[in-house]
């Protein structure tokens, strides 16, 4: 008695065309073999083989006469990297109040604080007290349109608060 395993559908349609005669055969999912009575003594094993040929032959022509054109990539070189550019630090100006007996505390006090915002109650009170005792008194150091900007406000202040403009020490 002979059993055999199906694995599929081709496989089983495989051993249904096989001989009556057959005395063993083996089945895996690439090899197909039969031994026959007739040739007892040829090897079980072997590639199976369709019957019909399988496949299209195509061919591929070329008209006489025309161009062919390839086309090659040239590498290139990696891509330059952009400096980024140097930004020189602007050249900066002091702000000066001078000082003077006919200035009134809480006007010029309040002028300051109004004019250059970065500066509260209590600084402009030094400054101002700075200004009456050694005649001049830094307000800040600022890029030479804002440091104009803020003489020219505080010289139009009714009554007028002197400053002026020096350029930074550099060192």
């Amino acid at each position: 008695m002979v059993r055999a395993r199906v694995f599929s559908v081709a496989a089983a349609a495989l051993i249904a065309s096989i001989p009556t005669e057959v005395i063993s055969f083996k089945l895996s999912p690439l090899f197909f073999a039969y031994r026959t009575r007739d040739a007892a003594s040829a090897p079980l094993f072997g590639l199976a083989q369709p019957a019909v040929e399988i496949g299209q032959k195509t061919a591929v022509k070329q008209k006489v006469g025309q161009k062919t054109s390839t086309t090659q990539r040239i590498q290139t070189a990696d891509p330059v990297s952009r400096k980024e550019p140097e930004f020189q630090e602007p050249l900066l100006y002091k702000v000066m109040l001078l000082g003077d007996e006919e200035y009134d505390q809480g006007h010029t006090i309040q002028r300051l604080c109004e004019v250059m915002e970065e500066i509260d109650e209590g600084l402009a009170a030094t400054i101002f007290k700075s200004a009456q005792v050694a005649g001049k008194a830094m307000c800040g150091k600022y890029p030479l349109e804002h440091a104009e900007m803020y003489v020219e406000q505080l010289l139009r202040s009714d009554p007028i608060i002197f400053a002026e403009l020096e350029e930074e020490d550099k060192i």
